[in-house]
C-alpha cells in the first residue's frame, strides 16, 4: 500500500466497518440521485 493509504493501517476493524458502512450510504446515496446528475465525459457510463 502506499505512503497515501497509510492511514488504513492503524485503524482497528470496528473502525474498518464503520468506514465501509458509511461508504456504502454514500453511495447509495449518489445511485439515488443518479437521475439528477450531469452526464460524464463521452464514452464514459455507469454500469
Amino acid at each position: 500500500m502506499t505512503t497515501g493509504g497509510a492511514w488504513l493501517d492503524g485503524l482497528t476493524e470496528e473502525e474498518l466497518a464503520e468506514l465501509l458502512c458509511g461508504l456504502a450510504e454514500c453511495l447509495d446515496a449518489m445511485w439515488a440521485a443518479g437521475g439528477d446528475a450531469v452526464d460524464g465525459p463521452e464514452g464514459t457510463e455507469l454500469p
